[in-house]
């Protein structure tokens, strides 16, 4: 398994992803730095409303998530994910 990590930071929306992130969404960790918005426009169209919600439940009211959901690399290759916070 190639398992990556990020954190959010509520206030400014600003995410830190590990090497294996930025891997896995094809994406080079010295020039791209995501932001909420940024991260969530990486998951396919149909998958971004639970997305949201889950993210936005969590934030609001600390109830954990873990789902999995197909994200769109910046290269355009489509791969499931499993997101836990």
């Amino acid at each position: 398994a190639r398992i990556g990590s990020w954190e959010l930071g509520l206030a400014g929306q600003k995410i830190l992803w590990s090497d294996m992130v930025h891997t896995l969404h094809e994406t080079d960790p010295l020039s791209f730095v995501p932001d909420l918005e940024t991260g969530m426009s990486f998951y396919r169209e149909d998958f971004r409303d639970m997305v949201a919600h889950n993210v936005r439940e969590c934030a609001e009211t600390g109830k954990p998530f873990d789902f999995e959901a197909i994200i769109v690399t910046a290269k355009g290759n489509e791969r499931w994910v499993r997101s836990i916070g």
